[in-house]
Order: structure tokens, then C-alpha cells, then sequence
């Protein structure tokens, strides 16, 4: 009889699997890389692999579905200020501070573009995708209602369509960091803020650069 494994060893091995996989696909395109590729960069054997995943695809889905470069931002994480231009900068500042900043988060950001292009042939990681960005959408979605309800922000906004904008604003910064390099993230965080919220009366922040 084999010795029984514990969940922590599972969790673990699995981790080091999903960051083998990532390396190898940072490397290569999903096309070109062959589950031999992740085992190795993850330093286990195929059948150790095979047997925390079924399947490359199956793999693929949890790295789409566990994309850390959209934070899972819950209405718990941005506390009510009266403020809405506060509010949204902690918003900003909870997407952005040092995100950039960080190699593996950087490299993670390239790889969300692989995702894409993958969800646009496969209904799976689209799904996976979809429930990655979730929980900020929502966020998004209740704090623009918020500020309609408040007279801060015009009503005739559609508050999904008006929070998958924001979104799509927060999602283009790896657009930009993956094809042109280092993102002047805090300079590009204060446009956002701008675009959406107006000047108001704040100052520029120092640029990160």
C-alpha cells in the first residue's frame, strides 16, 4: 500500500506544476508546448503530471481560470469613503501598486495574452477567463451604481457596460507592458482615474519612471 499524500503536498506539487507551466509557456507558444515541456520546467515526471491533470487542456484552464494579474477584488477590499475619487484610486492602487513592479507578475501579464488569443478557439478557457475577471467586474460594476445613486457619476451610464469599460482600460496596461515594455504603471493608473472620475482638484503623482 502507498503512503497516503497530504493535502498540503498536493497543494504544493500542484503549485509547482502550474509554475512549471507558466515558465514553459513563457517560452513558447501553448501549440509548441508539449506537456514533456511543462514536466520538465516544473521538474517532475509526465505521469506525476497526469496525475494533478488530466490533460494539457485541463491545464491550460487552470492557468486561464488562476490568472493572477486580474486580482480577485471583492466589495470587501474597497471600503465606502463618501469619497468617489478616493474610493477609485483605492481601486487603482489595489490593481496596480507594484504589480508592474514584480518580474513574475510582469511575465504573468505576457501570458494573459496567450489566454486571449486561446479563449478566442475554445469555449472552455473562455469560461475559465470569464470567472478570472469576475469578482473585479462585479466590484466595478456595484461601485458605479454606488456614485449613480449618489449623483456623482451620470445615471444615463449603463453600470455593467460602464464597469466592463473600466476594465477594459485596467486589462490594455498588460497590452502595452507585453509589446512595448515597462508601463509607466502610476502615470497610466492617474488616466484612468482621470478618464473616468474627471480632474477635479487632484495633483498629478510623481511618475514612476
Amino acid at each position: 500500500m502507498s503512503p497516503k499524500v497530504s493535502d498540503q503536498y498536493r497543494n504544493a506539487k500542484r503549485e509547482q506544476i502550474l509554475r512549471g507551466a507558466r515558465e514553459a509557456l513563457s517560452v513558447a507558444p501553448i501549440n509548441e508546448t508539449s506537456t514533456a515541456d511543462i514536466a520538465a520546467a516544473a521538474e517532475v515526471s509526465e505521469g506525476t503530471l497526469y496525475n494533478y491533470f488530466p490533460s494539457k487542456q485541463a491545464l491550460l484552464v487552470e492557468l486561464a481560470r488562476s490568472d493572477r494579474t486580474t486580482p480577485a477584488i471583492g466589495q470587501a477590499d474597497v471600503p465606502e469613503q463618501g469619497n468617489m475619487q478616493q474610493e477609485f484610486r483605492d481601486i487603482l492602487a489595489k490593481i496596480f501598486d507594484e504589480r508592474l513592479d514584480s518580474p513574475e507578475l510582469r511575465a504573468e501579464g505576457r501570458l494573459s495574452l496567450t489566454w486571449w488569443q486561446a479563449a478566442a478557439h475554445d469555449e472552455d478557457i473562455r469560461q475559465a477567463q470569464r470567472e478570472s475577471m469576475e469578482p473585479l467586474l462585479s466590484t466595478l460594476e456595484i461601485w458605479v451604481r454606488r456614485w449613480q445613486q449618489r449623483g456623482d457619476l451620470d445615471r444615463r451610464l449603463h453600470p455593467l457596460s460602464a464597469a466592463q469599460a473600466i476594465m477594459s482600460l485596467i486589462l490594455g496596461l498588460r497590452i502595452f507592458d507585453a509589446i512595448d515594455g515597462h508601463v509607466d504603471w502610476i502615470a497610466y493608473a492617474h488616466a484612468v482615474e482621470i478618464l473616468l472620475t474627471g480632474p477635479h482638484t487632484l495633483d498629478r503623482p510623481e511618475s514612476s519612471q
